[in-house]
């Protein structure tokens, strides 16, 4: 065997036994299934997996794994699994280049297929054949996530399915963000035109245009009897995800324009929630809710704040209060923000408007740690699908 020394990973199918009961025959002569046979250079790891499905007829079926090839009709995808009918008595056989992903109709697509390796775990079970690449990665919002990816087939490799990923999302999640912005008379045109800077430059943090959505409400006075839909001064400025052109959302929120009425915080937080919901991702668990409430006086209806703000967080909603000047009251922040009295998890204090940007880097870490923080989901996430697909018992030998 040792002029075959120099071609990698050639297959020698010597016994192949059928799946059925004691149906089974022997080759007379030994039949080479080589690397150059489908027209591959060394080093193409031609037989790292093979699969045999064999029948009483004569014939035989193997799927074969070559997981550091690389063919021009698969553009830059690393690894190939070939599909080879195999006539026993005359050795004959044809080998045709499988595509898993070419009829799966479930294809995860933020997956990248530069490095594939697809074709380096491959088994059979009594339900399916599965196929994985799991070198494949995953692009994230700040880094990229060796994931893996399988694929199923019923029918020995005509048509596949895509598996269920482990995590079928990135660990740090979508943003859905709102600004709840105090719009009473106290702020003042010159104020709230920083506080719009401000918000401008911290939503320029986030992926706006792909995977996170901002928006904007801006709220002052609250009529008893009126449904939040007819407020005037309970108003959605920016709706959550409307704008994904980050200059058109910075256009639109500069054009808002001052309220100047009473402060009603409570009801604003319940307006809150409403826009949340409105939202075709509030149920998506993939999908972190994030509410940043600026105000630089006391809520008129104190006596609502803390079952109001409770009904906020009840949705899965991460609260942040920022306070301006000297007449807020620091406990009411901390009901918005975390429901206790002496608790300033998420509670920020200025003493004037021109300071909020003294907080804007530490506000952004704080939301990002709640997007990217380390925690089961991540930890599993990093796990690769398909490096270990549970192979079953050996029907072929591959000499190397």
């Amino acid at each position: 065997m040792k002029k075959y020394a120099k071609k990698i990973y050639t297959v020698m199918l010597l016994t192949v036994f059928a799946l059925g009961a004691c149906n089974c025959f022997n080759l007379r002569n030994f039949n080479l299934i080589e690397s150059s046979t489908a027209g591959f250079q060394n080093g193409t790891y031609f037989g790292q997996t093979v699969i045999v499905k064999a029948s009483a007829n004569g014939t035989a079926k193997l799927l074969i794994g070559a997981p550091n090839s690389r063919r021009n009709n698969f553009g830059s995808s690393q690894g190939v699994l070939y599909g080879i009918k195999f006539a026993v008595a005359s050795g004959i056989y044809d080998i045709v280049a499988k595509d898993p992903e070419k009829n799966a109709p479930i294809v995860v697509t933020n997956l990248r297929k530069d490095a594939d390796a697809i074709g380096i775990s491959v088994s059979n079970s009594k339900e399916a054949v599965t196929v994985c690449a799991p070198m494949r990665y995953r692009h994230c919002r700040s880094h990229n996530i060796v994931s893996g990816s399988c694929f199923n087939s019923k029918d020995f490799g005509e048509s596949w399915q895509s598996a269920k990923p482990t995590v079928p999302f990135c660990s740090d999640q979508a943003l859905d963000l709102l600004f709840v912005l105090d719009g009473s008379f106290s702020v003042g045109e010159t104020n709230f035109g920083l506080v719009k800077n401000w918000v401008v430059a911290l939503a320029k943090s986030f992926d706006i245009e792909k995977q996170d959505n901002i928006g904007i409400i801006q709220y002052s006075h609250w009529y008893p009897g009126v449904p939040y839909s007819q407020q005037p001064y309970m108003k959605t400025e920016v709706p959550l995800g409307l704008y994904k052109n980050f200059t058109l959302f910075e256009k639109i929120a500069q054009n808002i324009s001052l309220q100047g009425f009473t402060t009603y915080t409570a009801h604003a937080l319940n307006k809150t929630v409403l826009d949340f919901m409105a939202s075709e991702r509030f149920m998506h668990e993939n999908v972190t809710k994030v509410m940043i409430l600026i105000t630089d006086g006391r809520a008129d209806d104190a006596i609502d704040l803390y079952s109001s703000a409770e009904y906020v967080r009840s949705q899965g909603i991460i609260t942040f209060a920022i306070g301006i000047g000297n007449s807020v009251l620091r406990d009411q922040l901390q009901i918005v923000a975390n429901g206790k009295l002496g608790e300033d998890t998420r509670v920020f204090e200025v003493t004037t408007f021109t300071s909020l940007n003294s907080i804007l880097s530490l506000l952004r870490s704080s939301i990002k740690q709640s997007l990217e923080g380390g925690d089961s989901l991540s930890q599993l996430e990093y796990g690769e699908n398909g490096f270990s697909s549970n192979q079953q018992a050996v029907r072929a030998l591959l000499l190397y």
